[in-house]
């Protein structure tokens, strides 16, 4: 899935992707999986919360809101949105928390669309008593690259990553320049190993939590260094830790 790249200032990138997994099965397990499109193509993920909201990075959230598409109920991107019984849905305003930097720190957004189904909207937004920790195993989906220098997929990804222990994940960015990991407002996800990751074209999609045959949106796709790089999982915004900002926009 897509990530961002380090670089010497600042994280910078064109959004994740998933590395090491495998195509979503059957398509359309996750109904509430968007596609956010600028220039005709894809450019970041997104998670459909109450019919017309959107939740995805601040990292996405540029330009003018008619340069974009939300494409709904999507699985193959060749496709056309009548071939999937999808549906494309113009963007009435993007807000990105106020907070957010370019290191960043609070890289979560909420964007408006025109109203879909709500059947689409069967997602759980994490409140922090879930019981995510160290270990936990997380789901991340995206159309991001394949690779680190690509290509990207045509259908749905998804990944199976645990979330990583939070200091060695900081220190890890720390000795590379970045600046320390907020356990309250990011998690970190990923192998110590590497191997399994998001990657570009991945980013502001969702990661999630599956309990009892619900989906839990536990973080959004923000960065990490290149893809599946050993030692260095990636980083998310992390929801439990954003709701207010969350909650306020929705």
């Amino acid at each position: 899935m897509g990530a961002l790249d380090f670089n010497t200032n600042s994280f910078s990138g064109d959004g994740g992707r998933v590395v090491g997994g495998t195509e979503v099965r059957p398509p359309f397990s996750y109904p509430w999986m968007v596609s956010l499109q600028n220039g005709g193509g894809h450019t970041c993920g997104g998670s459909l919360i109450k019919g017309n909201k959107v939740i995805t990075a601040a990292h996405c959230t540029f330009g003018n809101d008619g340069d974009w598409k939300v494409k709904v109920h999507r699985h193959n991107l060749k496709k056309s949105d009548a071939d999937e019984g999808g549906a494309s849905y113009n963007v009435l305003s993007k807000v990105a928390h106020p907070n957010h930097q370019n290191d960043n720190a609070f890289d979560i957004a909420v964007w408006t669309i025109d109203s879909p189904s709500s059947e689409h909207t069967s997602l759980i937004l994490d409140d922090g008593n879930y019981g995510v920790k160290a270990g936990t195993k997380l789901v991340a989906i995206g159309w991001g690259n394949l690779t680190p220098i690509g290509p990207s997929p045509d259908n749905l990804q998804e990944v199976t990553v645990p979330e990583y222990d939070h200091g060695r994940c900081s220190a890890a960015y720390s000795v590379i320049g970045g600046k320390p990991i907020n356990p309250k407002t990011q998690i970190c996800a990923g192998y110590e190993r590497g191997l399994q990751d998001t990657c570009q074209g991945d980013s502001g999609g969702p990661l999630i939590l599956n309990r009892n045959g619900q989906h839990i949106l536990v973080g959004a796709t923000s960065f990490g260094f290149g893809c599946a790089t050993p030692a260095f999982p990636g980083v998310y915004a992390r929801i439990s830790g954003l709701r207010d900002f969350i909650d306020q926009h929705l």
